[in-house]
């Protein structure tokens, strides 16, 4: 039984090493950012909505109106 399959560690005296996957180059500022932009979380534009005075996000129908502000009909389809 080898030492290094039991205890998981190689002897002082052995010559292996573990080796890592290591890049070739180092990856620039510029590039490193430019893959990071998209990881922000991004706040929505909220507006006050004039026909029920709430708050609502930007460009978006709110509650029972339509796109243009207009009352939508609860009916049976």
């Amino acid at each position: 039984m080898t030492h290094g399959a039991r205890c998981g560690r190689w002897p002082s005296g052995s010559r292996r090493r573990i080796l890592m996957a290591l890049p070739k180059r180092r990856t620039p500022v510029s590039k490193r950012k430019t893959r990071q932009s998209h990881d922000g979380v991004a706040v929505p534009t909220l507006v006050r909505d004039p026909a029920t005075g709430g708050v609502k996000i930007n460009h978006t129908a709110g509650g029972a109106r339509d796109a243009k502000g207009r009352l939508i009909e609860r009916g049976e389809a």
